[in-house]
C-alpha cells in the first residue's frame, strides 16, 4: 500500500514523490494525471470507465473533492458502489488523505481518487 506523506492545494506527496495533477491511488500503482472528461464533476459512467479501479476489487473507494470541496460527485456513484458492496467515502481532499492513510494501515484494499485543487 501507499502512504500519503503530504497534501496542500495543488500538490501531494505520495511515497516520497510529489505530484501536481489529480491522482488515482491504486493498491499497486499511482495514476497521474487522472484524466477526466469534466474537470470538476464525475458520474458512475466515467468512474466505471477506469477499469483498473475495479480490477483491484477494492473494499473502499475514497474521493477527495478538492481543497475547498468544489469537485462534484454524482449520486449514482454511491448507488452503484453500494450495489457492488464497495464502501464509498467522499471528503475534502485533506480529510480524504487522512482517511486513506488510516484505512491503508488497517490493510483495507483502498482506492483513492483525489482532486488536488479547488
Amino acid at each position: 500500500m501507499h502512504h500519503i506523506d503530504f497534501y496542500e492545494f495543488g500538490r501531494i506527496k505520495i511515497d516520497g514523490k510529489y505530484y501536481d495533477r489529480d491522482v488515482i491511488i491504486l493498491p499497486e500503482k499511482i495514476i497521474c494525471p487522472w484524466l477526466k472528461t469534466r474537470s470538476h464533476y464525475i458520474d458512475a459512467a466515467e468512474l466505471l470507465s477506469i477499469e483498473e479501479i475495479f480490477d483491484k476489487k477494492p473494499d473502499v473507494i475514497i474521493m477527495g473533492t478538492g481543497f475547498h470541496g468544489v469537485f462534484m460527485i454524482s449520486s449514482d456513484i454511491k448507488e452503484y458502489l453500494s450495489s457492488q458492496n464497495i464502501d464509498f467515502l467522499k471528503e475534502k481532499t485533506t480529510e480524504a488523505c487522512e482517511i486513506y492513510n488510516k484505512l491503508s494501515k488497517e490493510n483495507k484494499r483502498v482506492v483513492a481518487l483525489l482532486h488536488l485543487t479547488c
